[in-house]
C-alpha cells in the first residue's frame, strides 16, 4: 500500500460514500431548517472575500484541500438553508487518512455569527462530527476500510480555549506538545447516541 494513489474504482467507491455520507446526514438535519452539500466552484469563488464574513483562511485551507487530491478521501461541505439552498451557513473541510486509518477534521466554521437562535449556533462541532461518524460508517460499508473504524483526528485548534472546548466532546484527547486531539470511533459513536437520547 505504499502507493496511495486512489484508482478509478476506489474513487467510484469513495463517491458512493460521500452519496451516503450526505444522504445520511441531511435526515437528521431536516428540522433545524439546513442540509449539507458538497463543496461547489461557486462556494470556492464565494469565499475568496473576507467581506462575507467568514475568518479562517479558506483560500488557503482548500489550496491544502486541492493539493491532498492523491487521497481518495476528501471530504468538504457546505451547510445551507433548505429554504435558500444558495445562501451558506458553514464550511467543513476532512479527509481520510487511508494509511493511518485517521479521518482529520482540518477546518470548520460557522457563518451564524451572533444569531443565538441559528441553528448552527453552538453545534457546528457537534453536526461535523456527526457527518463524519456517517463518512466512516460508509467508507467502511463501501470496503475502503479493511481494519478497524478510523480514529478522528481534530487538527490545529487556532487557540487554547478550541482545544479545551474540542476535548469536551466525544471524549477528545489531546496531542502532547500539539494544538490537535484525537478520540476513537467507538467514543464518537457513544457520543452520538448519548445526543440523541438527550434531545429525544
Amino acid at each position: 500500500m505504499g502507493n496511495n494513489t486512489p484508482t478509478d474504482g476506489e474513487q467510484n467507491l469513495h463517491h458512493q460514500a460521500v452519496q451516503q455520507t450526505l444522504e445520511d446526514m441531511n435526515i437528521v438535519l431536516v428540522e433545524s431548517g439546513l442540509f449539507i452539500n458538497l463543496l461547489t466552484e461557486q462556494d470556492r469563488r464565494w469565499q475568496k472575500g473576507r467581506k462575507n464574513g467568514h475568518t479562517l483562511n479558506w483560500r488557503s485551507l482548500l489550496k491544502f484541500y486541492d493539493n491532498a487530491q492523491l487521497e481518495p478521501g476528501n471530504f468538504a461541505f457546505v451547510f445551507r438553508w433548505i429554504a435558500a439552498p444558495l445562501t451558506r451557513a458553514g464550511f467543513c473541510l476532512c479527509y481520510y487518512h487511508r494509511l493511518g486509518n485517521v479521518i482529520e477534521l482540518v477546518a470548520l466554521e460557522s457563518f451564524a455569527g451572533r444569531e443565538v437562535k441559528h441553528p448552527l449556533s453552538g453545534k457546528m462541532l457537534q453536526h461535523c462530527l456527526h457527518a463524519l461518524y456517517f463518512y466512516g460508517v460508509n467508507l467502511r460499508a463501501q470496503g475502503l476500510i479493511s481494519e478497524t473504524l478510523p480514529n478522528i483526528l481534530i487538527s490545529n485548534a487556532l487557540n487554547d480555549r478550541l482545544l479545551s472546548f474540542y476535548t469536551r466532546q466525544a471524549s477528545f484527547i489531546v496531542i502532547p506538545g500539539t494544538m490537535n486531539c484525537k478520540t476513537d470511533f467507538i467514543a464518537l459513536r457513544k457520543n452520538i447516541r448519548h445526543l440523541k437520547k438527550m434531545q429525544g
